[in-house]
């Protein structure tokens, strides 16, 4: 019998998913009205699909003192919120798809090429005083919008600048 349980626990370990992640679609991570005009930052994420990108593995380049370690590059870019060597393991990651800001109701989007390599995004925009995941800085003509994200495991920053149209 103890063995039986023993089997049942580690089975059912093994069926059940290690984490359960919902990813989010247009999740408006920051809202401000500057000028006059209401300035709304949103994102959407999704699993990654490898098999959509084209994956470059992390690599050394250079020798001795000017030797370089280079993430993995997806789509010519190097990722954002992902350093690990065995890139088979992004398979299912939430990776960013949308990154837009409204200025006033008029969108403007981030190219997706643009962010297709960041991976695991924090929406939490909030300052203790002490620490920061992400920050949005907005211009005081009400123009331009930069979205500074952390991103990964490590909440390392990944900046865009977008600007009204």
């Amino acid at each position: 019998m103890k063995t039986l349980i023993s089997t049942l626990v580690l089975v059912s370990a093994i069926l059940a998913p290690a984490e359960s992640y919902e990813f989010k679609k247009d999740f408006v991570i920051y809202e401000a009205v500057v000028k006059g005009k209401k300035i709304t930052v949103f994102l959407s994420e999704s699993p990654f699909e490898p098999e959509k990108h084209k994956i470059t593995p992390k690599t050394m380049v250079g020798e001795g003192d000017n030797a370089r370690l280079v993430w993995p590059k997806v789509d010519g870019h190097e990722s954002a919120g992902f350093s690990e060597t065995d890139t088979s393991i992004m398979k299912g990651l939430p990776h960013l798809t949308r990154l837009a800001v409204s200025f006033d109701g008029s969108i403007v989007e981030a190219p997706k090429e643009l962010i297709s390599h960041v991976f695991s995004p924090d929406t939490d925009t909030t300052f203790d005083g002490g620490r920061r995941c992400g920050m949005i800085s907005i211009s005081s003509d009400a123009k331009a919008v930069v979205v500074d994200l952390a991103v990964g495991e490590e909440h390392r920053p990944a900046t865009k600048r977008l600007r009204s149209p």
